[in-house]
C-alpha cells in the first residue's frame, strides 16, 4: 500500500518595482512682452427701415366681423337636442326602476298571478 502526501503549492510574491518620481522643472521667467495697441475701427449702426404705409380696404365694402364666421346660428338647437336626449334617457331609467319595483312586489307578496 502506497501513501500519497500532497504538499501545498509555494507562492512567491511578485517583485516590487519602484519608479523614480518625475522632477518638475520650473520655467525660467521671461520678460513680459509689451502690449500692442489694437486698431480701432468705427462701429457702424444699422439704419432703421423706412415706415411702410398700410394698405386700406376699399371704401365700398366694410370689414367682415370674424365672429360671424366662427359662431354658427344652430348652437341653441344643438343644446336643445342634447337636453331632449338626456330627458329621454332619464325617462328610460325611471321606467326600468318601476319594472324592478313591480317585480319585487310580486315576489314579496306571493301573488300567484
Amino acid at each position: 500500500m502506497t501513501v500519497v502526501v500532497r504538499q501545498a503549492p509555494v507562492v512567491t510574491p511578485a517583485p516590487v518595482v519602484q519608479h523614480p518620481k518625475p522632477v518638475a522643472k520650473v520655467p525660467a521667467q521671461r520678460a513680459k512682452p509689451k502690449p500692442v495697441p489694437a486698431k480701432v475701427t468705427p462701429v457702424v449702426k444699422p439704419k432703421a427701415p423706412a415706415p411702410v404705409a398700410a394698405t386700406r380696404p376699399p371704401h365700398d365694402r366694410n370689414r367682415v366681423p370674424l365672429a360671424a364666421l366662427v359662431a354658427s346660428p344652430s348652437v341653441d338647437s344643438v343644446d336643445r337636442d342634447l337636453l331632449a336626449l338626456a330627458g329621454f334617457g332619464l325617462l328610460l331609467v325611471a321606467l326600468g326602476g318601476a319594472v324592478v319595483l313591480f317585480a319585487a312586489r310580486r315576489q314579496l307578496t306571493g301573488s300567484p298571478a
